[in-house]
């Protein structure tokens, strides 16, 4: 048998963040709980084989979180010598983690022209811009906001507007939270005073193996 005696995690900040003189670049800023609930299925293992693949799994995981350089990520488990203490007997393995944060902000804004079905009479041209905040409070969160605006040559014009939080867990559970606001709105003012504007709001979560959504 095996267990788990130790767990040591070693996060840093990005090296090149976007805003070097922006405090939250400047330390590592996710929260311990965090790599643990990732960690639970190998803490929880007291065999060789589940030991391995609790690790396997959890690396995958934290890679998928979004909040780390997927290519930093590094989970192994170490042998920490036998530990019979509190009448547990067999391995003791203590397990590292090392990782290095995503930059926190990440920016984008682009023109974009889109030539529709109608000809040059249709043709959108426009501006896009998103933002993303990652892991902004150390709990996993990522807070993304988005706007695109279009008009066409023949006076109508488009407006989207979105803004969307996931968090990879809740309360430790084994579940995905979505929360969503959008907004769109449309006027055609070459042709009439009509303006049509649809908002939204949708939350959601879903369990970690795609079985279960509400």
């Amino acid at each position: 048998p095996v267990y788990v005696s130790q767990t040591d995690i070693a996060l840093k900040p990005p090296p090149d963040p976007m805003f070097p003189s922006l405090s939250l670049t400047k330390a590592a800023r996710t929260h311990r709980h965090v790599v643990e609930d990732e960690l639970a299925e190998a803490r929880a293992a007291r065999t060789a084989s589940a030991l391995a693949g609790g690790l396997i799994n959890a690396q995958r995981r934290l890679e998928s979180l979004g909040v780390f350089q997927p290519e930093s990520v590094r989970v192994d488990g170490f042998r920490a010598g036998p530990d019979f203490s509190g009448g547990i007997g067999g391995q003791a393995v203590r397990i590292e983690v090392e990782a290095v944060e995503m930059d926190v902000l990440k920016a984008r804004i682009e023109p974009s022209a889109r030539m529709l079905p109608g000809g040059v009479a249709e043709s959108q041209v426009g501006l896009e811009l998103e933002g993303t905040l990652r892991n902004p409070t150390g709990h996993g969160e990522t807070l993304t906001g988005s706007y695109k605006n279009y008009a066409t040559a023949g006076a109508q014009f488009d407006g989207n507007m979105q803004l969307k939080l996931s968090k990879p867990r809740v309360g430790g559970l084994p579940v995905a939270l979505t929360a969503e606001l959008d907004k769109q709105r449309t006027s055609r003012t070459s042709t009439s005073s009509f303006t049509e504007q649809v908002q939204a709001a949708r939350v959601q979560g879903t369990s970690h193996d795609g079985a279960h959504t509400l």
